[in-house]
């Protein structure tokens, strides 16, 4: 038995159905399915109930996850071990990073990159789940909280300003006042989607906005911004964008940092460690 035979079944059992399974393997559902169905016929055992909610693991799949406590860590840390160890300039480098931060100032800045290393791929993830190293379901990550997972390589490469951004078509060009706050929509972000210091400039002006619009993407912020539904919080970085957007009430605005994170792993990895250098760079330079 070999050991793709538990690492999908370990996948199955953590995303709890076939199609998110499939996204993590990186392989079509089809195949996730095909490959639990051998297996369960192999060990003459059903592995896991299916339900019209999802997939739970039955008796014996309680027991193959229990016998397989310790051993994905394991096997993940091999994987780690042989790839910190690749010093060729060729293959995949997989980046988790807020979608804004991605399309609206990295990656437009990734020309240097591409002409000198051009067979490095690098594959972007700018979902809102944070995802976890330590199973490589990302070989760098870009984050805007500090983690307080042990055992990563952290480092702070930047920082830009949070401000509330408004259309000029919307509050004109002159002096703003708090009071423009009562008068506009006000388009913000899910709970769930929003940093400390957004909610630190949300605290102070709670009492005079009404809610129009909500999001789990700065980038959807930005669209309803710009075109003149209401007023928002924005990065500096992508506001100052576009030339009829212009930051109102700057004694509100906070500070936030950018964090690259990697696996201690990964460190001699010449194509993770090519790729740590460059975004570095870049994001000294915001």
């Amino acid at each position: 038995m070999n050991w793709e035979n538990y690492r999908y079944f370990l996948a199955v059992a953590n995303a709890q159905s076939f199609k998110a399974a499939s996204k993590d393997l990186g392989v079509d559902q089809t195949t996730v399915s095909r490959n639990i169905g051998h297996f369960e016929k192999k060990i003459g055992a059903k592995l896991f109930h299916r339900r019209s909610d999802g997939l739970t693991p039955t008796v014996v799949g309680h027991q193959l996850l229990g016998e397989l406590k310790g051993v994905e860590e394991k096997m993940f840390a091999v994987e780690r071990s042989l790839a910190g160890s690749d010093s060729r300039l060729n293959g995949k480098v997989r980046v988790a990073m807020p979608g804004a931060l991605a399309n609206h100032f990295f990656i437009p800045q990734l020309g240097g990159f591409i002409s000198q290393y051009p067979e490095i791929n690098i594959e972007f993830v700018t979902g809102p789940e944070v995802l976890n190293l330590n199973k490589r379901e990302a070989d760098v990550a870009m984050r805007l909280v500090r983690p307080v997972q042990t055992g990563l390589v952290v480092k702070k490469v930047g920082k830009f300003q949070l401000q509330i951004f408004a259309s000029k078509s919307l509050v004109g060009k002159g002096a703003i006042e708090a009071s423009v706050l009562q008068e506009h929509p006000f388009i913000g972000l899910f709970p769930y989607a929003t940093s400390q210091e957004e909610f630190a400039i949300i605290d102070q002006v709670s009492d005079f906005v009404r809610v129009s619009i909500r999001s789990a993407a700065w980038t959807s912020v930005f669209y309803a911004v710009s075109e003149g539904l209401g007023i928002g919080i924005l990065p500096s970085f992508l506001g100052k964008k576009n030339p009829e957007l212009r930051p109102i009430l700057p004694k509100l605005s906070q500070d936030a940092s950018i964090w690259l994170v990697y696996h201690p792993d990964l460190r001699k990895c010449a194509r993770v460690a090519h790729f740590v250098r460059y975004s570095t760079k870049i994001f000294q330079a915001l």
